[in-house]
């Protein structure tokens, strides 16, 4: 799992401060991972998305404190889909969940606060846990 280090960001605007997520893949069976990892975490889920587009979308509509994206699905936009999720949601910590190694140092460039292998989910709890810490 790779990040970056950056300024503390601003929680989601929503009732009891509760903290928020997105979740942006196409695979329903990891979809239902990532949602029980987010729930364990403490994360209300506010959208689905199956595509970048729908994730840039949701993420405008719904403002969140995290955004989980697989990168696979991204489409034509690939990492461009990263800083148009910060335009539509600039306090929204885009947490990538990467097929490749060689896309991590891309993706955070991009601007996505971390970047974790698709199947590493003690890293992706580990993004969540210091995804809640920057936003508190």
């Amino acid at each position: 799992m790779h990040d970056r280090t950056s300024a503390p960001r601003q929680p989601a605007e929503t009732a009891c401060d509760v903290r928020t997520a997105i979740v942006c893949g196409d695979d329903p069976a990891m979809d239902q991972v990532l949602m029980a990892i987010l729930d364990d975490a403490g994360f209300l889920l506010v959208g689905r998305a199956q595509r970048g587009v729908e994730a840039v979308e949701l993420a405008a509509a719904r403002p969140s404190d995290v955004l989980l994206l697989d990168l696979a699905v991204a489409g034509p936009l690939g990492l461009r889909i990263i800083p148009a999720i910060h335009l539509a949601a600039p306090n929204c910590a885009v947490i990538v969940l990467s097929p490749l190694d060689t896309l991590d140092a891309a993706s955070l460039e991009a601007g996505a606060f971390a970047v974790v292998g698709q199947r590493d989910l003690r890293g992706l709890r580990e993004a969540l846990e210091r995804a809640s810490a920057d936003v508190t």
